[in-house]
């Protein structure tokens, strides 16, 4: 019950696998699909998480 509680308030440390499994035992899934276009400032985003995990 704390994952789920912890989850709800926006936890920014919660494990992706144990929030699918909670969406999963809901009867919902997550469907992911390609944004037209990534806006610069999430390009400028991204490239900084890449660098900094070489």
């Amino acid at each position: 019950m704390r994952f789920l509680s912890e989850l709800e308030r926006g936890k920014e440390t919660a494990e992706i696998g144990k929030a699918l499994h909670a969406l999963r035992l809901l009867g919902l899934e997550v469907v992911l699909s390609p944004r037209a276009e990534v806006p610069v400032s999430a390009r400028a985003e991204i490239k900084g998480v890449s660098e900094v995990r070489r």
